[in-house]
């Protein structure tokens, strides 16, 4: 008991000197705000986490020698030396002579999902040496995607295996699941944003040093990248990593970041029971009904589209639902697909943005870092905040005030 009670204090103890370490940070943080360092037109726009709308477009337009950066291969060849040759010494590009697409059409994808689909990012020299590159961000892999990929390499484009590479590109660099990969063998390799693609941009501030349009782009965009990456400054990190590889620390500092997805689990699964708790008296005048069947896998932000619903006690559709998609968390009310008509749902005057037929009085995003429940904006809030909470529930009294679940009754039974 003595011994348990000796390691709760070590935690604790290891939890308040990184407490006051963040303290600061945050604090700074609210500084660099209000002299407009923050600033990111990335996230204004509501791109900040698109897969293929920001990222691989971005990418591959800085990886482009005729891009519009002004940078030639400057850029691209940084990127083969840096990140490729670091795997794959031996394999031969010319920069200079390379063609870049975005989402390269390989044909329809079949029926057994081993042939076709569109490639992320195609980058092809003078002498048909490939790269491939798949980009992750938080959506998940597709059956047999990179083998379809490979095949497309192989047998459509007829490379051998030292002309082309295949780079699986995720946040942390995590390997592709076996579902993606499938049972042929082939060599591909896994980068990641948080070390391969930020040391890269750095590299690339420093070739834009005499372009100051593009340095500038170039900044916001990694900005963007360490908002979502969750990345603190080099000094705080630094204070922390002192603090946790300290020798009198580093077996409860491997303890807590062993436990790092279990706790953001928690905090999630705490928050919805806390929202079920805070919305009842609103449910119970309304007779709404919280449905949380769900929360198991809305809570590990899985694929699938899990939901939390919120409907009538007479009928469960239409909902108020808090839906994941891609690891991003949106609101509004929405018909399930048995239930829509033939007919377009959409509202002439919709209560949120992008009405459709699932969505007819349209559906929203939370605000900011707010949408990315694996952020620890976000977890913070869901532990010690009210902002996500007080959103979700001054929206769905909006609903209920505009009448929104009869507005959507009517157009169900035209």
């Amino acid at each position: 008991m003595q011994e348990k009670y000796s390691n709760m204090e070590k935690l604790k103890k290891i939890l308040r000197q990184v407490s006051d370490i963040v303290l600061v940070e945050q604090t700074e943080q609210k500084e660099r705000w209000k002299r407009g360092e923050c600033f990111n037109i990335f996230d204004i726009l509501g791109l900040s986490t698109k897969e293929v709308r920001l990222h691989s477009a971005f990418i591959a337009e800085m990886l482009n020698p005729k891009g519009s950066h002004g940078l030639g291969d400057k850029m691209l060849r940084s990127f083969v030396g840096n990140v490729i040759k670091s795997r794959v010494p031996a394999f031969d590009f010319d920069p200079l002579s390379a063609q870049v697409f975005v989402e390269y059409y390989i044909g329809a994808i079949s029926e057994d999902n081993s042939e076709g689909g569109r490639i992320d990012i195609l980058i092809q020299d003078l002498n048909k040496n490939t790269i491939i590159i798949e980009n992750k961000i938080y959506a998940g892999d597709q059956p047999l995607q990179l083998s379809r990929y490979n095949k497309y390499a192989v047998n459509t484009a007829r490379l051998s295996n030292d002309k082309y590479v295949i780079l699986y590109l995720t946040l942390e660099g995590k390997s592709a699941n076996d579902e993606s990969v499938g049972k042929i063998q082939f060599e591909y390799y896994s980068i990641s944003y948080k070390e391969d693609i930020l040391k890269w941009l750095n590299d690339c501030l420093y070739l834009a040093v005499l372009h100051p349009s593009t340095r500038e782009t170039i900044a916001q965009y990694k900005l963007n990248l360490e908002s979502i990456l969750n990345i603190m400054n080099e000094s705080t990190t630094s204070k922390i990593l002192d603090v946790l590889t300290d020798n009198a620390n580093i077996e409860s500092a491997l303890t807590i970041t062993s436990l790092g997805e279990e706790i953001k689990k928690t905090i999630r699964r705490k928050f919805v029971l806390r929202l079920e708790e805070e919305l009842a008296p609103l449910l119970s005048q309304h007779n709404l009904v919280f449905n949380k069947d769900d929360i198991e896998r809305f809570t590990v932000l899985s694929r699938g589209y899990p939901a939390i619903r919120i409907y009538r006690k007479s009928k469960e559709t239409p909902s108020f639902s808090i839906q994941v998609e891609a690891g991003e968390v949106y609101y509004g009310l929405s018909i399930d697909a048995e239930n829509l008509n033939p007919k377009k749902l959409k509202m002439t005057e919709p209560i949120w943005q992008e009405a459709n037929d699932y969505w007819p009085h349209g559906w929203s995003y939370f605000p900011g870092n707010l949408k990315y429940w694996g952020n620890n904006e976000a977890l913070i809030d869901m532990a010690l905040g009210a902002e996500l909470l007080n959103i979700i529930k001054r929206e769905l009294e909006r609903a209920i005030q505009l009448h929104a679940f009869d507005d959507i009754d009517r157009l169900l039974i035209l």
